[in-house]
């Protein structure tokens, strides 16, 4: 009985079930790892992306940082600009004396940056910052809160599914050669060092208007980089004008024509706000006392009638045009000016009432003009010149749209099956809005011979619209079968050249003969 024990030894090897109980351990084992790897994984790719952002970022700020400082911020004109951003005053730059944006300046709103295969999305700020040495807002010792200007590049990318964001920011402070910190103004001190106005006095007319230039002239202690001049109108509307610098950016003029205003009698300030390139701003301002002068000639805004005047497909005046203004003494002639296609037409106006008041009419198709609305301009002469414009508007006439509304073709198309010409004469009848009788409808079919035919005006239906007929005679044309057989038609107004297009699917029947023709 012994003999049948068998008794396990070191070299007997493992059994099925320990194998197996192995195996399970070691893929638990494994797919723990495995799930600890690709989180690894993921969690690299992102910290990388971070890295990158944060260097397109850091890129971002230092560029901005190395620009001049009169050109760090942003033009409100530009697409995407927005005065504040969470609360902060956006640095906005005064718009170009010469209209071009300086192309050294920013742009703001949403861009696409890709670093490494990476989109980032980035949105520049360039925030005024309030620095704490001096005081924050109302307490700030000079007043000035704009003391450095704060950059920031706002990023954000995808990982997976899920959006990541990151800011980052940097200041940029005056430097000395721009202004001094904490907002104490230019190095050299910007001030308004002269400001007048020639003459300092000035006869207006009964309507309040002057009646010769006034030229102010004002001088700064360092280069402004432009200048305001402002005043308010007896409308109590604010007039704002742009100076020039013809010689140097010091020394800056601006010429108010004759005619400006009105003005109320008395005394009137202007003012003046100069600008300089590092930011710093200086006022002037100068008086100008205005007189009624009964002897100095000017003249009412015109009257014209009517103000509205239809064209007609032309551009002649459907209606005679009277213009009529009175002069505030006699002249010796008036004249009225008024553009037409083929340029400027001044005539001279009658004369009546002790040679005060001057009248103009032109004739019915007398000119020939443009739509929309224009100015006329009558001038008086005299103890002087005087001009005064009112606008009138041309209308041309509206233009009905061309349309094609149905096509019928009376019998079918009865096409032979052998060669697909047709068995039988067929009449096409295209009804069209819009055109005249004497217009012309093109249909072209998209049979083998690209068979083009004229369609000519039969009637007008209930509706007013014309209906064009067509012949396609027998044996004519060409078909295959199978496609989609179309026919296009064209129809053209003349003389405007209006001009419609409408493609229209074709039936055929296909026959041995005209006898097997359906009805």
């Amino acid at each position: 009985m012994l003999d049948r024990l068998r008794v396990k030894r070191d070299d007997d090897g493992f059994t099925l079930v320990e194998t197996m109980v192995a195996l399970v351990v070691i893929s638990i084992v494994f797919a723990a790892l495995a799930g600890f790897l690709v989180t690894s994984i993921k969690a690299q790719a992102s910290n990388e992306r971070r890295v990158r952002a944060t260097q397109v970022g850091n890129q971002a700020v230092e560029d901005l940082r190395a620009l001049p400082w009169e050109v760090l911020g942003f033009y409100a004109t530009d697409a995407g600009y927005a005065a504040t951003v969470n609360g902060s005053e956006t640095v906005t730059l005064d718009p170009p004396a010469s209209g071009v944006r300086d192309s050294r300046a920013p742009l703001p709103g949403l861009q696409e940056v890709t670093a490494n295969g990476v989109k980032y999305k980035r949105t520049l700020d360039i925030l005024w910052y309030d620095d704490a040495g001096d005081g924050i807002g109302a307490a700030d010792n000079d007043a000035d809160v704009h003391d450095a200007k704060l950059v920031r590049a706002r990023l954000s990318w995808q990982v997976g599914t899920a959006t990541k964001t990151l800011n980052v920011e940097g200041l940029r402070a005056p430097t000395a050669d721009e202004v001094t910190p904490r907002g104490l103004g230019v190095v050299s001190p910007f001030q308004v060092q002269q400001f007048n106005a020639t003459p300092a006095t000035m006869a207006l007319t009964s309507t309040g208007r002057t009646t010769a230039p006034i030229v102010f002239r004002l001088k700064t202690t360092i280069a402004a980089s432009q200048v305001r001049l402002s005043y308010v109108d007896r409308g109590n509307i604010t007039q704002s004008f742009i100076m020039t610098a013809p010689s140097s950016n010091t020394d800056w003029t601006y010429t108010l024509p004759a005619g400006a205003g009105p003005f109320d009698v008395g005394t009137m300030s202007f003012t003046a706000r100069a600008y300089a390139p590092a930011g710093a701003t200086a006022d002037g301002t100068v008086t100008v006392t205005f007189s009624l002068s009964s002897t100095t000639l000017d003249i009412s805004t015109p009257n014209v009638s009517p103000s509205s005047v239809d064209l007609s497909a032309s551009g002649r005046n459907t209606q005679p045009i009277t213009v009529t203004a009175t002069a505030t003494t006699n002249v010796t002639s008036m004249t009225v000016s008024y553009p037409t296609k083929n340029g400027t037409v001044t005539a001279m106006m009658n004369l009546s009432n002790s040679n005060t008041t001057g009248t103009y009419t032109l004739p019915a198709n007398a000119g020939e003009f443009n739509g929309g609305s224009v100015q006329w301009t009558v001038t008086a002469s005299g103890n002087g010149t005087a001009s005064r414009s009112t606008t009138v508007t041309y209308v041309p006439p509206s233009i009905t749209q061309v349309a094609i509304d149905a096509l019928g073709i009376s019998p079918s198309l009865c096409v032979h099956n052998g060669n697909g010409i047709l068995n039988r004469q067929s009449l096409v009848y295209i009804t069209v809005s819009g055109l005249n009788t004497t217009d012309k409808v093109k249909l072209e079919f998209t049979d083998s011979l690209a068979t083009k035919v004229d369609a000519t005006y039969l009637t007008t239906n209930s509706s007013g619209s014309r209906i064009f007929r067509a012949t396609l005679p027998s044996g004519s044309m060409k078909w295959r079968t199978g496609g989609s057989p179309t026919v296009i038609a064209t129809a053209t107004r003349y003389p405007d050249l209006t001009q419609t297009q409408r493609t229209f699917a074709v039936s055929l029947t296909f026959t041995n003969g005209a006898t097997s023709c359906p009805a």
